[in-house]
């Protein structure tokens, strides 16, 4: 029972940041509407599609939500970091 109380305490913690990170537009949530290439997806972040290298081991689907990451806000650098939850 504790360790599942450290687990949800974990995940929460770790949407909490990502809420936090999205409102600071250096986490997007996104949609996946096609592939790209082997290890490249297609979304829109703001109205635009871009291509969208995998960071993870994660294989997607379109319509798979996904979470990007564009660090300091260079968008050259953009990847997909997480599948985002339901």
């Amino acid at each position: 029972m504790a360790n599942e109380n450290v687990v949800k305490t974990l995940v929460d913690q770790v949407f909490r940041i990502v809420e936090r990170f999205e409102k600071q537009k250096t986490l997007f949530p996104v949609v996946i509407i096609s592939k790209a290439s082997n290890n490249t997806y297609e979304g829109y972040i703001n109205g635009q599609v871009y291509d969208l290298p995998n960071g993870t081991d994660m294989t997607f689907k379109v319509g798979d939500k996904v979470i990007v990451c564009i660090p300091d806000g260079d968008y050259k650098r953009r990847f997909i970091m997480a599948r985002k939850p339901n």
